[in-house]
């Protein structure tokens, strides 16, 4: 009985064995011989993937095209806001200019 166990373990690792040659082989083989072989599910992997990424890719265009608008809208409001600012404080300096040159005038008539 010694021997059929030990006949059976060898078995055993001689068949892990070849399993673990034959998927090193299927791994090497593609770098050695310049070709994918049985790994076709690999190329459908990789374009799937690729087609993922180009996906993200003009998402996150779209997001930064987005956000170059609304920076150009601000732009424009704070450009706007100056104009603004600055119409104001110059009706506010003629009107505060007017008031003294009446009041010189009345003083002046007599």
């Amino acid at each position: 009985m010694l021997s059929v166990n030990t006949k059976h373990r060898r078995h055993g690792r001689a068949t892990i064995f070849e399993q673990d040659r034959r998927r090193a082989h299927d791994v090497h083989r593609p770098h050695q011989h310049g070709s994918e072989g049985r790994n076709s599910e690999r190329r459908w992997a990789t374009f799937a993937i690729a087609q993922n990424m180009r996906g993200n890719v003009r998402g996150y265009q779209a997001v930064s095209d987005s956000l170059r608008r609304g920076v150009s809208a601000v732009d424009v409001a704070l450009s706007a806001g100056q104009s603004i600012s600055d119409l104001l404080n110059e009706l506010k300096a003629k009107a505060l200019a007017r008031p003294t040159h009446r009041l010189i005038r009345q003083a002046a008539t007599p």
